[in-house]
């Protein structure tokens, strides 16, 4: 399930997102985040809903969601003020700005 997300190649299953030859492996965690705002082809994600799916059954704060996108955004090289890949919604969530392309794109 290899997708293109602008200049990155993204490998959910080998945890890496790489360009040229630079690879990174973000934390689990991070890649299921994405995996979410994927799904969601788009559409803003909630918080509730990316804590609901990538942490079931588990009593946490939203902090470690914030912590999943920071990495994912430090993978990325996206920057929360100028985001070019995630944006954060006030209030709402997050919402991919890019939809994936490629052969295996959701």
């Amino acid at each position: 399930m290899v997708f293109r997300l602008g200049p990155w190649i993204i490998d959910p299953s080998a945890r890496q997102v790489s360009q040229r030859t630079d690879a990174i492996h973000p934390l689990p965690k991070a890649m299921a985040v994405l995996d979410v705002l994927v799904g969601a082809r788009g559409a803003v994600a909630s918080r509730s809903e990316l804590l609901e799916k990538v942490w079931p059954h588990v009593t946490t704060g939203e902090e470690v969601l914030t912590q999943a996108v920071a990495g994912l955004r430090r993978a990325l090289g996206d920057k929360p003020q100028t985001p070019r890949f995630l944006e954060t919604v006030h209030r709402a969530g997050y919402r991919l700005l890019l939809l994936p392309s490629g052969p295996s794109a959701r």
